[in-house]
């Protein structure tokens, strides 16, 4: 009980820089959690003030991210909006983006398939990366710089580390 109002700071300073990162996968995730976690707590929760304090908790989380968007860098209601939708709508801005993530991580998989025991080895993602990218995701532009063999072309990023250990390390 003691150190609670710390407790508090910290959780908010971390949402404050959560918010400030412009991170759409900090944002899917903290949104998820809360949606998840929020009702679990109010059936567990069988006293009415714990439910009142629940509730309050989740309208000042509200307006912190409300607040937190509009506030930062001045952005729009239709740019949030857009951030925050970017999972779901495809004709998001961060479509392109959002097809190159998947395709990168589906390469991943069909190079960890091929194989399966120890990869192809640690850090050799890019140099196998062409070779297993899914025929959907060869149209996209970023997955054209980064299966480019030119000198100055773009490292790939697999996007996800349990797919690059999949890919990289194989299953042992």
């Amino acid at each position: 009980e003691k150190k609670k109002a710390l407790y508090i700071f910290i959780a908010s300073y971390l949402l404050v820089m959560m918010i400030l990162t412009f991170s759409r996968t900090a944002y899917f995730i903290a949104i998820a959690q809360l949606c998840l976690l929020f009702p679990l707590l109010l059936f567990v929760k069988t006293d009415i003030a714990e439910k009142k304090k629940l509730y309050s908790l989740a309208l000042v989380i509200l307006i912190a991210l409300t607040a937190g968007i509009y506030i930062a860098d001045h952005i729009s209601a239709a740019q949030a909006k857009d951030v925050l939708t970017s999972f779901t709508n495809k004709e998001s801005g961060y479509a392109q983006s959002n097809d190159a993530r998947l395709g990168s991580q589906t390469t991943a998989i069909n190079m960890g398939k091929h194989h399966p025991l120890f990869g192809v080895g640690l850090g050799q993602y890019g140099f196998y990366m062409a070779d297993y990218v899914p025929e959907l995701a060869k149209d996209n532009a970023e997955i054209k710089r980064w299966m480019s063999s030119r000198a100055d072309s773009p490292w790939a990023p697999v996007h996800s580390i349990y797919h690059r250990v999949f890919a990289e390390l194989g299953m042992v």
